[in-house]
């Protein structure tokens, strides 16, 4: 039988990084998974996670989904209704709502372009494109749990940077120019 005798000091620092590291682990955390929804038009919704499709969009309607995860679930949670304001900074919001299927599927209900003052009981309000932190947390049938944090992103209907029409452009650039010389000749006008 072979016997290894540690000094003191060794067994002492060995004994202290154990509970170190015991003592640190519940610290340590999984980082959940980005979803991000992206809404390409009034009838195209996109879900990926790390750039790839992920779970199920079915279209509804214009402005209207439902989303689910691919595989089977048995529990799925998230805050009453999230809401991002569309680009544009008009009152319009786009909206995810705990929601079940025609099919009794449990899901997202999304909907885009809604019309309405921001806020309200159980509602967060966020601007186009912020991260949700624990936004959705999902359990499915073969034991696992994920929680997502959800991004969403408004490109349709002309909510995104457009470059301006070059023509009405240089129309505006002309108008001012005009302005600002007919100002010119009013003050040299009044000194004379």
């Amino acid at each position: 039988m072979l016997t290894i005798h540690y000094p003191t000091m060794t067994r002492t620092f060995i004994l202290l990084t154990a509970l170190a590291t015991a003592a640190s682990a519940p610290l340590v955390s999984r980082a959940n998974t980005l979803l991000v929804f992206t809404e390409r038009s009034s009838t195209l919704l996109e879900a990926t996670v790390g750039g790839v499709a992920f779970g199920s969009v079915t279209l509804n309607g214009e402005d209207d989904w439902f989303w689910h995860p691919s595989k089977d679930t048995q529990g799925f949670g998230m805050h009453d209704s999230l809401q991002w304001l569309e680009p544009d900074g008009t009152l319009f919001f786009n909206s995810l709502v705990n929601s079940f299927s025609s099919s009794g599927i449990q899901g997202v209900k999304i909907q885009s372009d809604r019309v309405g003052l921001p806020g309200g009981p159980g509602v967060l309000d966020f601007l186009d494109g912020v991260i949700v932190k624990n936004a959705i947390g999902v359990g499915y049938t073969d034991g696992t749990v994920e929680d997502f944090d959800v991004q969403f992103f408004d490109l349709s209907d002309g909510s995104t940077a457009q470059v301006p029409d070059k023509s009405a452009t240089i129309e505006l650039l002309l108008l001012s120019a005009i302005v600002m010389l007919g100002g010119t000749k009013l003050q040299r006008q009044r000194h004379c």
